[in-house]
């Protein structure tokens, strides 16, 4: 059985994905119980907090979202605290 809601619905999430060129991911999961609610909330970054990430993983002024992951990769592994068994403060610093 058609929903024209439905259907009126996924087509806006379609919109939405279109909008955002597939920055983010709009899309309808359920049915869901009615208890199953969630709250959802954004924090925009400020242009310091994404300037100093930029820096910390190398990455120049502009880049793709497979080297920010690529980078961000090569990073995790250089400081994870079971690569630096003998660097007490890094071991630290991934516990707080």
């Amino acid at each position: 059985m058609d929903d024209p809601r439905r259907t009126r619905l996924e087509a806006r999430l379609d919109e939405l994905d279109a909008a955002f060129y597939g920055r983010l991911d709009f899309r309808c999961v359920g049915p869901l119980p009615p208890y199953s609610f969630a709250t959802v909330e954004t924090l925009v970054p400020t242009f310091g907090a994404v300037d100093g990430a930029r820096k910390r993983l190398g990455l120049g002024r502009q880049a793709t979202a497979l080297e920010i992951k690529q980078a961000f990769r090569q990073r995790a592994r250089v400081e994870h605290p079971d690569c630096n068994l003998n660097d007490p403060p890094r071991r630290a610093a991934w516990r707080s």
